[in-house]
């Protein structure tokens, strides 16, 4: 998985371009607020921006409120699959390029 967790789809490859931020998987209302409000309103712009450089923004503008799981939503999102899949090491990568550490894996989640 490239850590930056942004894609370069055109729309004839399939990439959705101006899809909101909120018919992304994972991704939600509140999500699509507080992205908006960092200045991410597509998820063409997420893309371009990637789900680190995006969480870095979100923590700034809303400090810890913005954890782990905004990363790891916006990253699979962008992959289109769920959040759940994404395996331990790559939630410690994403975290690491986030300037984090990952939090423990709980009995029963992925590693």
């Amino acid at each position: 998985m490239e850590v930056r967790m942004g894609h370069d789809r055109t729309e004839a490859e399939g990439g959705s371009g101006g899809r909101r931020i909120a018919e992304m998987p994972n991704l939600g209302p509140a999500m699509e607020r507080w992205l908006a409000e960092v200045g991410i309103r597509s998820e063409a712009d997420l893309a371009a921006i990637g789900a680190v450089d995006a969480f870095r923004r979100l923590r700034f503008a809303f400090g810890r409120r913005v954890t782990l799981n905004a990363l790891y939503g916006m990253a699979a999102a962008l992959e289109r699959r769920p959040w759940t899949d994404l395996g331990l090491d790559e939630k410690r990568r994403l975290a690491a390029a986030a300037g984090l550490e990952a939090s423990p894996c709980r009995p029963g989640h992925k590693k």
